[in-house]
Parts: C-alpha cells; sequence; structure tokens
C-alpha cells in the first residue's frame, strides 16, 4: 500500500464478505461489506482474552452528508439455522438514546426478543463513504470455546432525507461480482479464514507491506470469503461513484497448492 495523497492515511484491512452492484441510490447505495476482529479492549478498555471485539465495515457506493439520514442493518445468523438472531444496526444516536441528534452509533439487538443488547459510537464521518460498527463476540452468542462462527448480510433504508428520495431500501449478499454466489457470507470471530486487523498509518508518500494469509483448509470462496477490504477512511468520498476509493476491495484469487 502507498500514501499518493498529501495528508495521514491509514490501511485498515477486513476480510471481505458482501458486494453489491451501483443501484443508482443515494448514500445507502451499498458498495462492500467486510469485518474484522480486534482485541476486546478495543471495544471496551478491558482485556478479555475468551472474547473479542468484532467490527463490521460498510462502503457505500456514494456519499452520505451525515450518516444519520441513513439507517444499514447487519443481519446476523449465529447458529446456522438461516434466520437472523441479532442484528448490529447503524442508526442515530437520537433514536436509541433521546439525545446526541446526529451522532452514529452501533445498536446491537437481540431478534428473539427485540431488546437492546448494547450500543456503541460508530465511526461515521461526516460526507462518508463508509462507516465502521462494532459489537463484541459475546454480545452475538458467541465464544472462543463455544460457537465461534456466524453468517452476515447487510441491507440499508433511507432514514431521513431532504431531497424527496425516502422509501429507498438496499440489500447485499456475498454478491455475484466475481460469481461467487449470492448467499449470505461466514465468518470465524475467534479463527478468521483470510487475514485481517492490520492497521497501517501512513504518511504521505509513504508506501507498506502487508503480509496476507488464507487458512486453506476452511476456505470457501462461495460461503462471502471473497478476499481483503482494505479500508481508507481518508480517501475521497465526495463525488458520484467516488466511494470506491474508501476501500480497495482485493480477491483472493488462485491459491497455491
Amino acid at each position: 500500500v502507498k500514501n499518493t495523497g498529501v495528508h495521514f492515511g491509514i490501511a485498515d484491512v477486513y476480510q471481505w464478505g458482501l458486494a453489491d452492484g451501483n443501484d443508482g441510490l443515494d448514500g445507502i447505495d451499498i458498495r462492500a461489506a467486510g469485518v474484522q476482529t480486534l482485541p476486546t479492549e478495543v471495544c471496551t478498555g478491558t482485556a478479555d482474552a475468551d472474547d473479542r471485539c468484532v467490527v463490521f465495515a460498510v462502503n457505500t457506493w456514494n456519499k452520505w452528508g451525515n450518516a444519520s439520514e441513513n439507517e444499514f442493518d447487519v443481519l446476523i445468523d449465529a447458529n446456522d439455522d438461516d434466520e437472523p438472531d441479532y442484528v448490529v444496526i447503524g442508526i442515530d444516536a437520537g433514536v436509541v438514546l433521546g439525545a446526541l441528534e446526529g451522532i452514529y452509533v452501533s445498536l446491537i439487538v437481540d431478534l428473539s426478543d427485540d431488546s437492546v443488547v448494547d450500543v456503541f459510537f460508530a465511526t461515521a464521518p461526516n460526507n462518508g463513504a463508509t462507516m465502521l460498527l462494532p459489537v463484541l463476540a459475546s454480545e452475538l452468542g458467541l465464544s472462543r470455546t463455544g460457537d465461534t462462527d456466524f453468517e452476515y448480510l447487510a441491507e440499508s433504508y433511507d432514514f431521513w432525507d431532504d431531497d424527496g428520495t425516502l422509501a429507498q431500501f438496499d440489500f447485499a449478499t456475498t454478491g455475484d461480482t466475481p460469481p461467487l454466489g449470492t448467499r449470505e457470507a461466514h465468518y470465524d470471530a475467534f479463527r478468521p479464514v483470510i487475514s485481517n486487523s492490520d492497521f497501517i498509518p501512513l504518511e504521505p508518500g509513504d508506501r507498506a507491506t502487508i503480509p496476507l494469509s488464507v487458512r486453506k483448509a476452511n476456505y470457501v470462496p462461495t460461503n462471502g470469503m471473497k478476499g481483503w477490504m482494505i479500508v481508507t477512511m481518508e480517501d475521497e468520498s465526495g463525488q458520484t461513484d467516488s466511494g470506491q476509493y474508501q476501500a480497495d476491495l482485493i480477491p483472493v484469487g488462485e491459491l497455491p497448492d
């Protein structure tokens, strides 16, 4: 990776799982989504070797003014029954807390009883095209010694807009570009199949090499194990179709024997 810009930037690595075409929508038009595993303390400030901080990255084709204009849902099937058990929702804090309007949060809901499990501040800059939604693995029913993996899909809605484009909706699966099926994506929160979580700071003109790896014994391309999603929140997002600059998508390609 190389920083060809004139300001500081960060290359943040995710396991790429979902893709969707340009549907001509506004800031809800999902382009790609991925997920990474970090130490628990990144979410909570407290170390816990039996848990993990899981972060979803959602990238759109077009920018939003304020992410609070929109709602993004990551639906989680934690027990492999083809039904969502939890949803990680990107939404305005005012809707959830009755305060902090205009601040975006990651809301975790247990769909068995529609109860709120937790809420974290999300990363969703104004005039951006990429958001980061954190959640604890344990809040999705996962643990180091128990179930460690899940399936996920993403969808988005206009929540509020003043340009007459309300009632828009988008839905992202593993996609068919490249042609790897159109189902939900699979991710192991404790033993990711595709390497992720590298966080590379780059000054203008700097370059770095990121080692990439795949656990071949567990690699199933049709399960949304597409490759790597390199998120750079500092990249351009101000023009139509420029959301792609905030997330570089690198397919696994053919693996050596």
